[in-house]
This record gives C-alpha cells, sequence and structure tokens, in this order.
C-alpha cells in the first residue's frame, strides 16, 4: 500500500505535530483585529436598538442575548464543520468576510424591522407586542453576524492546533488575544471614534477591519492544508459513553455559569448608570471592564496550564 503523499505546498510531518507558519505572527494580529471589529459592532448595534426601542433596556437585553445565542451558535457548528475542511485557515479568512458583509447589511435590516413592528404597534396599540416584535426581529438580524463571529475561534483553533497536549494552553490564549482585541474594540467605538464620526462610519470602519482581515488571512492560508481528522472508530465510541453523563452535567453547569455572567452583565450596567449617570457610558464601561477581565482570566489560565491539563475540580473554584 503506497503512503498518502503531502499536499502541494504541505510538508510531510507526523498527525499530531504543530503547524509552522512563518505568518504565524500576522494570523494571530488577525484574530486580535477580529476581536475589535466585533466589539465595535456591539456598541454600533446597542446604539441603533436604543434608538429603534426608545428604552436602553431593551436595547441591551436584544444586543447581548443575541450577540450570546450567536457565538454559541457558529461555535457548535462550524466547531463540528472544521474538522472536515483541509484549508481551515482559508475558512476563517471566509468568515471574516461574511461578517463584515453581513454587518453592513445590519442597520437597513434593523430600519426594516422597526417599521414593521411600528406598524404592527399602529395596528394592535400594543406597546408591548410592538417591543416584543422589535426584539425577535432584531434578535434574528443579529443572528447572522454573530453565528459567524462564534466560528472564527473553532475554526482558527482547528488551523494553529494540532497537538491534544496543546489545546487548554494554545485555545486560552487564542481566546484571550480576541478578548484584549475586544477590549480595544469597546475604548475605541464606545469612548474615543464614535462620538467623533459618528455610528455609520464606526461601523464602516469595523467592516474595513474585518474585510482587511480576510483577505490578508486568506493570502496567508493558501500554502497551508490540514489533512482530514480521522473518523471515530466503534471502539472509541464505546470507551466514551461511561463519560457521557458527566460530560452533560458539565455542560449544564458551564451554561448556568454563563446565564449568571450575562445577569451580572446587565445589573452591574443598571447600577453603574445611577453612578456616572449616562446609560450609554455605564454600559460602555461594563463592557470595558467584563472583557478586559475575561481576557485576563483566559491568558492567565493559559499560561498556568500551557504545558499540562488542568483538572475538572477547578472549574467549580
Amino acid at each position: 500500500m503506497s503512503k498518502k503523499k503531502p499536499y502541494k505546498g504541505e510538508k510531510a510531518h507526523a498527525p499530531d505535530a504543530p503547524v509552522r507558519n512563518p505568518f504565524l505572527p500576522l494570523i494571530y494580529l488577525s484574530f486580535f483585529l477580529s476581536g475589535t471589529a466585533g466589539l465595535m459592532y456591539e456598541i454600533v448595534w446597542m446604539r441603533l436598538l436604543t434608538l429603534s426601542f426608545g428604552s436602553m433596556v431593551f436595547a441591551v437585553g436584544a444586543v447581548l442575548s443575541s450577540f450570546m445565542a450567536g457565538l454559541a451558535l457558529g461555535n457548535f457548528f462550524f466547531g463540528r464543520a472544521a474538522d472536515t475542511w483541509r484549508r481551515p485557515l482559508l475558512g476563517y479568512a471566509l468568515l471574516e468576510a461574511g461578517i463584515g458583509l453581513t454587518a453592513f447589511l445590519v442597520p437597513p435590516l434593523l430600519n426594516l424591522a422597526r417599521r414593521a413592528a411600528i406598524g404592527y404597534g399602529g395596528a394592535t396599540s400594543s406597546f408591548m407586542g410592538q417591543a416584543l416584535l422589535t426584539f425577535g426581529l432584531s434578535f434574528i438580524v443579529l443572528m447572522i453576524p454573530t453565528a459567524l463571529m462564534g466560528g472564527t475561534l473553532p475554526v482558527i483553533s482547528r488551523a494553529l492546533i494540532r497537538r491534544n497536549k496543546d489545546v487548554a494552553g494554545k485555545v486560552g490564549a487564542l481566546y484571550s488575544l480576541n478578548t484584549f482585541g475586544a477590549v480595544l474594540g469597546v475604548a475605541l467605538a464606545g469612548l474615543l471614534i464614535l462620538p467623533k464620526i459618528g455610528l455609520r462610519n464606526t461601523m464602516l470602519l469595523a467592516v474595513a477591519i474585518n474585510l482587511v482581515v480576510a483577505v490578508a488571512v486568506g493570502i496567508l492560508s493558501l500554502p497551508l492544508r490540514v489533512p482530514v481528522a480521522p473518523r471515530s472508530d466503534a471502539p472509541t465510541r464505546r470507551r466514551l459513553k461511561p463519560a457521557y453523563t458527566s460530560g452533560l452535567v458539565l455542560a449544564f453547569a458551564i451554561g448556568f455559569s454563563g446565564l449568571a455572567s450575562m445577569i451580572y452583565e446587565v445589573s452591574w450596567s443598571r447600577s453603574l448608570a445611577l453612578v456616572i449617570g449616562s446609560s450609554i457610558y455605564a454600559f460602555n464601561t461594563m463592557l470595558l471592564s467584563f472583557i478586559f477581565g475575561i481576557g485576563l482570566g483566559s491568558l492567565v489560565f493559559a499560561l498556568l496550564f500551557r504545558k499540562k491539563a488542568p483538572s475538572l475540580a477547578l472549574f467549580s473554584y
């Protein structure tokens, strides 16, 4: 039986060998900028929905719920699909392009959603019905780009990580890098450039960042292919069965942890509004602190568990 030849432009290496790419720092920079653009969108969308709802409470709820739901959906779907892609880095570039293009369409789609909700509210004279319809339509609109955002981490991880022992450290490092980029996005959009250049230009700047990242990573991905992950055989599936229950419990625990985090985020935003006096700047300040803490925690634990697997008991602390 003849051995499988390596792809053109790819050096032969062991299946679990780390990916070598001389442009790795540029790829990391691109992922950092991707986080910057993502949170610039969140600030812009929150402002737009505040105008649509006439209340920041509904706007924050709509943006946070759609953002988190989209990230979860994209992470789940693209995380599974990326294992079958021979060019996951090119797939990541396409995701970035998709984020920019769909985010560009968000303002007109939100405007259509607002008009539809106003028409419904005028016909029924129901403020709650109008608010719920606006919430639902806005949720659907924002789910499209945020689902693409959710796919970026698993896809770029698939492209850059080949050894199981590197997963905890490198995924944590990638996540912290993207999160620190998000901190920059909040600072830029929420506190610096948005008051000077306006919502539309801030959004266009974020779109430009995504498209530049897409083109750059697309070019860098051309010489790099990753072999498709082999399918698990039956004995492997049997070995995993006893861990199903504990895995399900852990999944629910992580889900409730995320629920608590979102409750903290909303309540802290309202509390800061009482101190700062402006709901907009209270939300920006809360988001900046919240994301910076997440990024810092990811970086610390990525460094701690760079060469050893963390204990599951650590999650309870």
